[in-house]
């Protein structure tokens, strides 16, 4: 093969992955805004299942959206000391050990504290996903890589919340807070 034919090759592999990579950042925005919002409809039946007041199970929501947009600011700062995909990588992790912990919590102070430490992966992800697609795509698909990115909080928001409502009422809030059943403090 000669040198033009791998040069015109390798773009095409490098277009492919980056795309690629776009859209897997498409589906953490998703996974991201869903875990955020997915609570809102629940908050009766986690009060009842915590024997707590549903305003009281309300500050989850509170708190994770405060301390999100707090841990945000730190967006400015943790790019540039750590490299991007294990950074991502690792706050990924984070937010699926708070949903880990919420889906298990047995008490409203251990699903407050699920719930923090999900808050503060989220505003990080949320400050940095963005710009992050731009990086990635090529100059002349920048708004294309948005779009995608934040097409997956859309998707959250329309389809996402909802279906995971669903199944929370269905089948119990911490079945929605994960992709495995657990039974509830009542089994």
């Amino acid at each position: 093969m000669s040198k033009v034919a791998l040069n015109q090759a390798e773009p095409s592999k490098t277009s492919i992955r980056s795309w690629l990579a776009i859209v897997v950042l498409g589906i953490a925005m998703f996974t991201v805004v869903a875990t955020e919002f997915a609570p809102i409809g629940l908050l009766s039946s986690i009060a009842s299942d915590l024997e707590s007041s549903p305003a009281t199970v309300g500050l989850i929501v509170t708190a994770y959206a405060l301390i999100g947009a707090g841990s945000a600011l730190l967006s400015a700062v943790l790019p540039n000391r750590f490299p991007r995909k294990p950074l991502l990588i690792g706050l990924m992790l984070v937010l699926a050990a708070g949903n880990g912990l919420a889906m298990i919590a047995n008490s409203f102070q251990v699903l407050m504290l699920a719930r923090v430490i999900g808050a503060l992966s989220h505003g990080v992800f949320w400050a940095m996903v963005a710009a992050l697609a731009t990086q990635i795509a090529p100059p002349n698909r920048m708004g294309l890589a948005t779009s995608i990115v934040f097409g997956g909080m859309s998707i959250a928001n329309v389809l996402g919340v909802p279906l995971l409502n669903l199944i929370g009422q269905t089948w119990g809030w911490r079945l929605a807070s994960s992709s495995r059943p657990v039974c509830s403090r009542r089994c």
